[in-house]
Order: structure tokens, then sequence, then C-alpha cells
């Protein structure tokens, strides 16, 4: 995989920074500036409630085998292979009541 920037141990692909800015409107250093904080502090699927334990289970089905670490951090989808963010998705709305204050 392609990164162009390290982070508190974490890189990102140039399609997630172009995905960030097409998707959320972020600027690189907003999406470097965020990317590690979710990777450290984002929920896992293991630390969700019922109905967002089966929205993790519909993106892990969903996407790349390469990726094996997504995290919620805010209202944002973090997808990563290992340290390296692939792509980043806004959460949808009906999922916002269910994530923790």
């Amino acid at each position: 995989m392609e990164s162009n920037f390290s982070s508190a141990g974490c890189t990102a692909t140039k399609h997630a920074y172009k995905r960030a800015k097409q998707r959320l409107g972020w600027s690189k250093s907003a999406l470097n500036n965020m990317m590690p904080r979710a990777h450290e502090l984002g929920m896992k699927q293991r630390d969700a409630n019922a109905v967002l334990r089966k929205f993790f289970k519909k993106l892990r089905a969903k996407s790349d085998q390469q990726i094996n670490n997504i995290r919620i951090y805010g209202q944002v989808v973090y997808f990563f292979h290992n340290h390296v963010l692939v792509t980043v998705y806004q959460i949808p709305t009906r999922y916002n009541r269910y994530l923790q204050v």
C-alpha cells in the first residue's frame, strides 16, 4: 500500500486523503490530526452496543479483505490495514443516536 504521511505510527494512503477531502471536506492536515486519534481512541467492534456491532459486521463484510481494523471516532468510520488508513466514510445519520457522547 502506498502511503505518504506518518503520524504517531499511522500512515494514510493517497486514496484516504482523496476520500477525506471528497466525503468529509477535510484537508490533509485535518486528516493527519484525526487519524492517530481515531486509531488509538476510536470505538472498536467489541466496545460497541448491539446496533453498532451489527453495523461493524456489515462494514467488515463489504470491505476489502486487507482491512483488519475498523474504528468509529466522532461521526466518521476509519478503515485501517494495521496502521495504514485506507479510507474514511461519514457514519450514516441513523446511527448517530447510538454513538457515545
